[in-house]
């Protein structure tokens, strides 16, 4: 038998200048990780850049970084 495990990622999320240091975004990574869960995925996927507010949250909710990426503009 072939099992399928399923994931999903969020491409962003913003909380406004005057909702930040409430927990609204503790409130966000929660809230996506239960709709992961009732559409039966089993891995959650985020993207951070490092140093940044993401980055903390994720760590602070128990991601542990998976992998490095790396980007380059070209002028």
């Amino acid at each position: 038998n072939l099992i399928h495990d399923l994931a999903s990622g969020v491409s962003a999320i913003y909380v406004t200048p005057n909702a930040r240091g409430n927990g609204a975004g503790q409130a966000l990574v929660k809230a996506t990780e239960a709709k992961s869960l009732a559409w039966g995925c089993r891995y959650h996927l985020w993207s951070a850049k490092p140093g940044s507010a993401l980055q903390r949250l994720c760590e602070r909710a128990g991601y542990p970084a998976q992998e490095i990426s790396y980007s380059k503009e070209h002028a």
